[in-house]
């Protein structure tokens, strides 16, 4: 639990934080949230506005969602993202074993034959990798592949979004057979004697698994992906169930009219049927006629248009008494399978849009916002559950009713004000530090040590510049120069119009730090060093040296710099000479840049405290204890300061008192500064997730 330590009488406090007449704070109060930490001088003050109520305004997802099954093989599970990364997770800790990149987002679910993993991906390639990730062979289609495989023997079958179906070699990858279907496929295929069935827009169809040649093809509106159960093909199309006969596509009987469309699930002499709102109906196979139905006590509202496709939204899954679904709002139900009664419900993290995978006791399935699940198939407890989204470590910058920001996921994202994307800039590696916008072009560095200049109205390359290593620092925009540091050891200063070098500055140590700009002089740190060199020419105008390394973005006023390191330590330097003013040690080791309000400094550490420091003295005023490690700066906003914290929660404090106004718990760990902006806070997420406070 947060609590509050008071240092000093309030009426003390009151006295120092309202009598500065510090050149910085005129500045700072003009702060705006176009480049990392609000100013030139990274004050990390921007301007205030009444502190928001604490409800979610909106939520941007970079999409990490978990859109198929989950594969599973002895205690591992395998499961694609949109990221593009295919997952191995230990199912007994519930963990990241490893993951591999396909180099475009992933869809299908993958499929395990004779040990070996068979995925495809949304550039049309169809990959064949061995247990541990090692890559066998992939096959290249021309067309996006968003539906898993089936097998027979040795040959794999699978389609692409151009409705050609391929029967390649499980070991080689050799094409044996291809079948151009005239119309877009729906749904896997699925694979019965000497028959591939398959599913298309309009009809239901089978191929002979040897040649590729047409069998038999069948009209049907909207038809489900086929499943094939004691010699039959079951089909679901527009509220009804078909009963199809393998041979030669005869259709031995209709079901009554139930309302339910999606793929159904076969076990014995019953089918099971949702629907896109979340009911679930059971057929008697024998004679067509409904066993009952269970409707949803949810108020569901109306699902969008993408998850209104068959395949693509969950099928159920049976155990020997329960049949389990997830609705799109949210939820995973067990039912009883002979009665239709409910035994459980679960309210999960994000709506699971494929089937749910029966292991052992287990459910185990994903999630739109990226989170992997495993229930207790008979109690619905949640075992564990962990998060493969691809974090967003870049703090977002704001200009002309337009949010920039970078992710894991290797994009530069750009989005409305109401959290809508126009447009993502796809880099070759991660996007950690926070952009820089001015004018109309947003400047930031990706981790193979490219630096890139972008139109903001669409996402066009305007320029890129090469390092030697990767790029973290925050670019500094002024004067026609943009500046920033590399893990190269190297200080460059660009001609901001086209990116032609002025200067460069050896520090000899990778930056990491973002540079900050106060009275001509532009100070960083590297390593061991504080370092301040002439903004016009690049020459050193001195070096402090610190008692322990840092990566920490410094803040100036006018007349000084304030930074903290690695061992705890919060040093005031003198801007004209270098010059130690003070150091002052706290609880835990700082990763953060400080923020700088009135008289006073304030930053987290480690431990989870975040301190109100006096500039001048460097006495502590007061603290605050949040429940995590704070790894990300805080912010001013007028009277009061937001930060996050490792358990989730984003916290506003009065600045001047440090007393507790509003906490926002959200489910993953904030990895970002928050930005104040328009009446809203906005952050990013360990999930892949940025989010707005109103």
């Amino acid at each position: 639990m947060s609590r509050f330590l008071a240092i000093v009488p309030l009426c003390a406090l009151l006295l120092s934080t309202c009598s500065s007449k510090d050149p910085m704070d005129a500045a700072s109060a003009a702060g705006t949230a176009n480049m990392f930490r609000a100013d030139h001088q990274r004050s990390g003050s921007y301007r205030p506005f009444s502190a928001p109520a604490g409800n979610n305004a909106w939520t941007f997802r970079t999409g990490m969602a978990l859109l198929g099954s989950p594969a599973i093989h002895e205690n591992q599970a395998f499961i694609g993202s949109m990221n593009g990364f295919l997952y191995a997770i230990d199912l007994k800790k519930m963990s990241v074993e490893w993951k591999v990149s396909a180099g475009a987002r992933i869809h299908a679910s993958p499929r395990i034959v004779n040990g070996r993993i068979y995925f495809g991906d949304m550039a049309g390639t169809f990959h064949a990798l061995e247990l541990d990730g090692t890559e066998l062979w992939r096959l290249p289609t021309g067309a996006p592949i968003s539906h898993s495989a089936c097998a027979k023997e040795s040959t794999l079958f699978f389609a692409n979004a151009k409705g050609t179906v391929y029967a390649v070699d499980w070991a080689s990858g050799g094409i044996e057979w291809t079948h151009d279907n005239d119309r877009a496929v729906i749904g896997p295929p699925v694979v019965a004697g000497s028959e591939v069935f398959f599913s298309s827009d309009g009809c239901v169809s089978a191929l002979d698994t040897a040649t590729g040649k047409p069998k038999w093809q069948v009209e049907l509106s909207a038809p489900s992906p086929p499943v094939f159960n004691a010699g039959m093909l079951y089909v679901s199309s527009l509220g009804v169930l078909h009963a199809i006969q393998p041979a030669d596509g005869a259709i031995k009987w209709t079901s009554e009219n139930c309302g339910f469309g999606i793929t159904p699930a076969i076990d014995g002499n019953w089918a099971y049927v949702t629907d896109p709102m979340g009911d679930m109906c059971s057929i008697d196979l024998l004679s067509g006629k409904k066993r009952w139905v269970f409707e949803c006590e949810q108020e569901f509202g109306q699902p969008d248009s993408f998850q209104l496709v068959p395949d693509r939204f969950p099928a159920p899954c049976m155990s020997n008494t329960l049949a389990f679904y997830a609705t799109w709002v949210d939820y995973v139900y067990a039912l009883d399978r002979i009665t239709g009664a409910l035994v459980w419900k679960l309210k999960i993290k994000g709506r699971a849009p494929s089937t749910l995978v029966l292991s052992g006791d287990d459910l185990h399935f994903g999630t739109f916002d990226g989170w992997f699940y495993s229930v207790n198939a008979q109690s619905g407890k949640l075992n564990s559950r962990v998060c493969l989204g691809l974090a967003i470590a870049s703090a977002p910058a704001l200009s002309d009713g337009r949010v920039f920001f970078g992710s894991d996921a290797s994009c530069l994202y750009a989005a409305t004000e109401e959290g809508m994307m126009l447009w993502k800039y796809e880099t070759a590696a991660r996007v950690r530090g926070a952009p820089a916008v001015e004018g109309q072009t947003v400047f930031f560095g990706s981790d193979d040590g490219i630096f890139h200049a972008v139109e903001t109205e669409d996402g066009t390359a305007k320029w890129t510049f090469s390092t030697g290593e990767s790029i973290v620092s925050s670019p500094l925009v002024k004067d026609g120069r943009v500046m920033f540091g590399s893990g190269d050891g190297v200080f460059y200063c660009l001609d901001a119009r086209d990116g032609g070098r002025i200067f460069t500055f050896e520090a000899g140590a990778p930056i990491v730090s973002s540079p900050c700009l106060s009275a001509g002089a532009v100070c960083f740190a590297s390593d061991r060093y504080l370092y301040a060199i002439d903004a016009s020419t690049g020459r050193r105008r001195w070096r402090f040296e610190l008692p322990a390394d840092s990566e920490c973005t410094p803040a100036a006023s006018e007349t000084m710099v304030y930074l903290g390191d690695s061992e705890g330590n919060v040093h005031a330097v003198n801007l004209s000479t270098g010059e130690k003013q003070w150091s002052a040690r706290v609880q835990g080791p700082i990763a953060v840049a400080v923020a700088l309000s009135t008289r006073l400094l304030h930053f987290g550490d480690a431990s989870g405290r975040l301190y109100a420091m006096n500039r001048e003295t460097g006495r502590i005023m007061w603290e605050f204890v949040a429940g995590g490690a704070i790894r990300c700066p805080p912010s001013v906003c007028g009277e009061w300061i937001c930060f996050g914290s490792d358990d989730g929660v984003l916290h506003i404090l009065n600045a001047r008192t440090g007393k507790l106004v509003k906490e926002c718990q959200v489910d993953d760990r904030i990895t970002t500064a928050a930005v104040p902006w328009n009446g809203k806070i906005l952050f990013g997420t360990s999930a892949g997730h940025l989010i707005a406070i109103q």
